[in-house]
């Protein structure tokens, strides 16, 4: 059986055609500095999440995407979720991080909340945020519009 994109490898964002999976198709490229973990996007902007920062890339047109603008986190984030202008970030060394993004080009950390423990996750139900320690600890925290 064939396996689609088998060898593909690639350090950035890419957008891909996948209307046929196995004929998938390069539509843009970006190259980003860090080691990517993970993705998520809201409207036209992809938010990528490395061992350093979080990227906010404009993908309004994805044969040109562009660095829209970026956030420093020192130890890196595992995990970020979107709700609204914010993303929810679970990140080592700082906990949970609310950073507001209504500006691309000047995204701002609102609100940090620490645990003892290791941020591992995050996610993001109505008015609730519900953060995860890399350990037995799980918060439920309530979600007020940040300042």
């Amino acid at each position: 059986m064939p396996r689609c994109g088998e060898g593909a490898r690639w350090t950035g964002l890419r957008v891909i055609d996948a209307t046929d999976p196995c004929s998938a198709k390069d539509v843009g490229a970006l190259d980003i500095s860090g080691i990517p973990a993970g993705i998520d996007a809201a409207g036209n902007l992809a938010f990528v999440w490395t061992d350093r920062d979080i990227k906010i890339i404009d993908i309004t047109e994805p044969r040109e995407l562009r660095e829209a603008g970026a956030i420093d986190l020192s130890g890196g984030a595992r995990q970020v979720t979107l709700s609204g202008e914010h993303a929810y970030v679970a990140a080592p060394g700082v906990g949970l991080l609310v950073v507001a993004f209504r500006y691309p080009s000047a995204p701002r950390a609102v609100d940090q909340f620490d645990t003892p423990g290791m941020a591992g996750s995050v996610a993001v139900a109505r008015t609730h945020v519900f953060f995860g320690d890399l350990g037995p600890e799980l918060w439920v925290l309530e979600s007020v519009p940040a300042r």
